[in-house]
């Protein structure tokens, strides 16, 4: 949403296509209940890095701080949820500790 802020207030085109393109790939799938659409989204992950570069830049203050911050975040979600990206064996408890969301969840328990 801010790079489409940053697309109206600055009047920039490159900023207006990456958010353009992002919501021509993403609403048509928006009211699919079916999770196995997933990765009809995966077309948008370059876009969203694109998206979190430029508001990354435009953090003033403490740039650096906010911009490891958040790399480090990054690294440490991926690295706590690849187990199931990579359809690593998982106990029912190591499963169930990363569904936050209820409706997440399959399988017993």
């Amino acid at each position: 949403p801010w790079v489409a802020v940053l697309a109206w207030r600055e009047r920039n085109k490159g900023y207006a296509l990456i958010v353009l393109t992002y919501l021509l790939q993403w609403l048509p799938w928006i009211r699919s209940p079916r999770i196995t659409f997933a990765y009809h989204f995966y077309v948008d992950i370059p876009l969203i890095c694109l998206c979190n570069a430029i508001v990354l830049q435009r953090i003033p203050k403490l740039r650096g701080i906010a911009v490891a911050a958040y790399v480090a975040v990054v690294v440490s979600s991926f690295a706590y949820f690849y187990p199931i990206l990579a359809a690593h064996g998982l106990s029912w408890n190591q499963w169930h500790q990363r569904m936050w969301i209820g409706k997440w969840i399959i399988g017993p328990g």
